[in-house]
């Protein structure tokens, strides 16, 4: 994987990389549409924190990436708590459970005497999707081959 080849995920005896990751920050200006489709699902699951920014409506259009590639990178950030909460790209993910910003802790919600999982839509900011299919549509979410 893209975390291996540069020896920071797995110590591979070329440096002094730790055996995990505690916390993956984004910041990095559209780059995390490389970085985190090219982790394998027992990479990406095992980084506990993930925070940062997403940056697909700010990328100017001839360079965005694939919608795909662009649904499978939100689809996997928007499953952590700090990212779902402010990033307007989870608003198509509102059913996607959520794990807790505080390794360790689970995020459910008492239902009725119901234990429930905690999704997108119980974290995000209030009033963040309310012209959501206008952005994503202006911004081609759907639209790049």
């Amino acid at each position: 994987s893209i975390l291996a080849e540069a020896d920071v995920y797995m110590n591979t005896g070329k440096g002094s990389a730790p055996d995990m990751m505690d916390v993956l920050n984004l910041d990095c200006q559209g780059c995390e549409y490389n970085l985190i489709p090219a982790l394998s699902d027992e990479e990406f699951d095992a980084i506990p924190n993930v925070m940062g920014n997403v940056h697909w409506g700010y990328i100017p259009l001839s360079k965005l990436p694939s919608s795909e590639r662009g649904k499978q990178t939100h689809e996997r950030l928007c499953q952590h708590e700090t990212i779902a909460k402010t990033a307007k790209e989870c608003c198509a993910f509102l059913n996607t459970p959520v794990k807790s910003n505080v390794p360790g802790e689970v995020l459910y919600r008492d239902i009725n005497n119901r234990r429930e999982v905690v999704t997108v839509s119980d974290v995000i900011e209030e009033g963040l999707c309310k012209d959501f299919d206008k952005w994503s549509a202006d911004h081609y979410m759907n639209a790049i081959k």
